[in-house]
């Protein structure tokens, strides 16, 4: 009977280190895949939301001296140059109505009248144009993204194609 239990315990040990070693690879690809916040270290502290910005495979580069956080706002801005193109990105916490609350977020994509919605791999998408107020001249392309309890804009210095649009889109990251 004694080598029998000293069997068993020795096969629960066993099991219980190979699951151990199974989880500690599982954190590891976790923490591998999750990307670190590339904010410099004097905003980070500042930003109570997810930081969503360009990854480098679609050729897209962070301006490093363009991080600016508006405390009134509750805002984080910079730039990411890629393809023949600059992109000005700003950012905040999702406001509270538009995160719990689906519909109003729905409803207030169909309030800036998008010409056209996409699906990326961070959620909808929606590409719309503003116009100024006294002549209604329009400023260009903005692209419209709520996503993991962050309120997105990206704006180009010149109108981009719907392809280009996905590519940057896909190529979005997201900070742990």
């Amino acid at each position: 009977m004694d080598k029998t239990f000293a069997i068993k315990i020795s096969t629960l040990i066993t099991y219980i280190a190979r699951l151990l070693v199974l989880v500690l690879i599982g954190v590891g690809i976790y923490f591998w895949r999750s990307s670190p916040n590339p904010a410099p270290a004097d905003i980070k502290p500042q930003i109570n939301f997810k930081l969503i910005y360009p990854g480098s495979r679609a050729g897209y580069k962070i301006d490093s001296s363009s991080w600016r956080y508006q405390t009134d706002q509750k805002s984080l801005t910079f730039k990411a140059s890629g393809p023949n193109t600059e992109i000005v990105i700003t950012e905040q916490k999702t406001p509270g109505n538009l995160a719990d609350n689906s519909s109003a977020y729905s409803q207030l994509i169909t309030t800036i009248r998008p010409y056209t919605q996409f699906m990326s791999p961070l959620g909808n998408v929606a590409l719309t144009k503003f116009w100024t107020k006294q002549d209604y001249q329009s400023v260009g392309q903005t692209a419209v993204l709520n996503s993991h309890g962050t309120f997105f804009l990206a704006h180009p210095n010149s109108n981009l194609t719907d392809e280009q649009w996905q590519s940057f889109f896909n190529s979005l990251k997201i900070s742990r």
